[in-house]
């Protein structure tokens, strides 16, 4: 059913697709029937999954054809595309920056136009990232009709299925079918947009700042209602939060996993990995989290919002060769939306010096997920 590859897929299709058909792939972390789920690494290439993820199996029944897998940081731990095993990932539009991680592959499959969209996973921005590296549209939705089931996870609540494509109207399609939902949306009470400007004055670089302030002005110019709000800074501490509940629980997780599968060999024997948390973070994590999560359901109250705009990136230099400001970079905003267990849609806008960037909106949780995936659509509209 499948061969063994390298770059981009870990394992792909050996028979000929019928013209036609729409192909997807999935990130290597999560099971497709009959294809193995390798984690990126070589010690699990026999590891081949007896059923799928509920979210494939939806797909899969709806007529869409799994081209392969997809490959990926190894175990899911790290941001920047790179694998010893199957090959590192380069960033095939910006080929001076790095593709991104975990979910590298999903987004570097796209450049192949016989791949409609893929299934990524995203903790802390494995999706977010890579596609706003490649200008690539991604939803994280966090609903009962994204499982997490039949996958390796690295935290017990925080992994979370989504979606990366070329374009807004494909990732609304296929939600309309993994949630069952056909029915056209109608946006009749407007759309309302808050930004928390606290938090990005003396962070985000002026090329960002002055791409917001575009967007800012094309929403206005359409009838969006932008709410400027300060939220307390404590919300900027998720990510480093978030990185400490990794780190707390991802060797049992791994570590139960591949007992289940009947792999021998611990998880810290198969990757390298640097373990560094703020002492204050580990020893005050369960008040900083009940922080967090308050002060944004508060600021979603006062603002009354549908969205919280936020950039994925403080700062567009994500060079190859710059990785240890590269991780703060890429967590420091998009661990907010998981840490509070937001569903988010990501919009890629290239910045007027020619880098790539990510707009993430936060979804407002007591609001219906479709309607919000609709307006963000309208969103689209207004700003590309």
């Amino acid at each position: 059913m499948f061969v063994f590859c390298e770059n981009y897929l870990t394992s792909k299709v050996n028979y000929q697709i019928p013209e036609g058909l729409q192909l997807f792939v999935v990130k290597d972390s999560i099971d497709v029937e009959g294809f193995p789920t390798t984690c990126g690494h070589i010690k699990l290439k026999d590891n081949i999954a007896k059923k799928s993820n509920m979210v494939i199996k939806k797909l899969l029944s709806n007529g869409y054809v799994c081209y392969g897998k997809c490959n990926m940081d190894v175990m899911s731990y790290g941001w920047f595309g790179e694998n010893k095993f199957y090959g590192d990932l380069e960033n095939h539009k910006y080929p001076h920056l790095t593709s991104g991680g975990s979910s590298s592959g999903c987004a570097v499959a796209l450049s192949n136009e016989l791949i409609s969209f893929s299934i990524g996973e995203d903790t802390i921005g494995s999706i977010r990232i890579p596609s706003s590296l490649a200008g690539l549209y991604s939803y994280r939705p966090v609903n009962k009709y994204y499982s997490n089931d039949n996958m390796f996870k690295i935290t017990k609540e925080y992994d979370q299925i989504g979606i990366i494509s070329r374009s807004y109207n494909l990732i609304n399609e296929i939600n309309s079918v993994i949630t069952s939902s056909r029915e056209s949306r109608t946006i009749d009470n407007g759309i309302t947009v808050s930004i928390p400007f606290n938090i990005l004055k003396g962070k985000v670089t002026n090329e960002i700042l002055n791409t917001l302030e575009d967007i800012v002005f094309e929403l206005n110019l359409n009838g969006v209602e932008i709410f400027f709000g300060n939220i307390d800074v404590v919300v900027t501490e998720s990510s480093k939060l978030l990185r400490c509940i990794v780190e707390d629980e991802v060797d049992d997780l791994i570590n139960f996993k591949l007992k289940e599968i009947g792999v021998s060999g611990l998880f810290n024997d198969m990757i390298d990995i640097d373990r560094y948390i703020p002492e204050r973070i580990i020893k005050d994590k369960e008040k900083i989290r009940e922080d967090i999560l308050r002060e944004v359901s508060d600021y979603f109250l006062v603002s009354k919002s549908d969205f919280i705009l936020l950039p994925v990136f403080y700062d567009e230099k994500n060079y190859k060769d710059n990785k240890i400001k590269l991780s703060d970079n890429f967590s420091y905003f998009t661990a907010i939306s998981s840490l509070n267990k937001l569903s988010s849609f990501t919009i890629p806008i290239e910045s007027k010096l020619g880098y790539p960037l990510g707009f993430e909106l936060l979804f407002n949780p007591i609001k219906d997920d479709n309607v919000l995936l609709a307006k963000c659509g309208e969103i689209v509209n207004f700003i590309k």
